[in-house]
């Protein structure tokens, strides 16, 4: 019976988490996914990050239209070495080597959500385009190396709601 409203004051796209208690007993908390003036699915503006020399790890908040290492991180070309990331499905590192053989490439596809180290050998500027990522994020039993797609800074436990007390 009862009922929670909000008015979002900027257009984008944000995550509502709800959870309901008793009074002795509170809910897993259930997350939504809300466009405010933005179609789901639609481009959003491209969004920058700046990279130091050395080991940078990101994750793209957006996800790219075109899944190749080299679109998806063709703002930064000539200025990174290689990029690892971990799949916990195969239970193993993915990797592109600039220049390496291609054969032992195994990172072919680039994700929103997902961890990425990325090797820098000079300072660049990546930027991240493409569309809405997926809300739901699969993790398996271990170690997770995720992001989490926002475009706003979020507070440790609203990010974990969806998974409390299983980590």
């Amino acid at each position: 019976g009862e009922t929670s409203m909000h008015t979002y004051d900027e257009q984008g796209v944000y995550y509502v988490s709800l959870k309901v208690s008793d009074g002795e007993t509170d809910s897993l908390p259930s997350i939504v996914t809300v466009y405010v003036g933005v179609e789901q699915g639609a481009s959003m503006p491209p969004m920058p990050f700046e990279l130091m020399e050395g080991w940078n790890l990101i994750s793209l908040p957006l996800q790219p239209q075109n899944t190749s290492v080299d679109y998806a991180f063709s703002s930064i070309q000539g200025k990174y070495e290689a990029i690892w990331t971990y799949d916990t499905t195969a239970g193993e590192w993915l990797r592109y080597i600039v220049n390496g053989p291609v054969s032992l490439n195994s990172l072919n596809e680039v994700k929103s959500g997902v961890g990425y180290w990325i090797k820098m050998s000079q300072p660049g500027m990546l930027i991240a385009q493409g569309g809405q990522p997926e809300v739901a994020i699969m993790l398996a039993v271990g170690w997770n190396l995720v992001g989490f797609n926002s475009q706003k800074a979020r507070p440790v436990e609203e990010c974990m709601a969806s998974i409390a007390g299983c980590y």
